[in-house]
């Protein structure tokens, strides 16, 4: 069975896959990207760039 994580960082973020093998946790990243956060009327909002 694979397990999907998304981790938002401070300025980037990445989804990563993990999975047990031989007793053993596999992890595999497929997608790292720019994470910034955008300045609107209400202050800061931080996931304005996930493409």
């Amino acid at each position: 069975m694979l397990h999907a994580a998304i981790d938002l960082g401070g300025s980037s973020g990445r989804v990563t896959v993990g999975e047990l093998v031989d007793q053993k946790i596999v992890l595999t990243e497929l997608h790292r990207f720019k994470h910034e956060p955008i300045q609107n009327n209400y202050g800061l909002f931080g996931i304005g760039n996930l493409s």
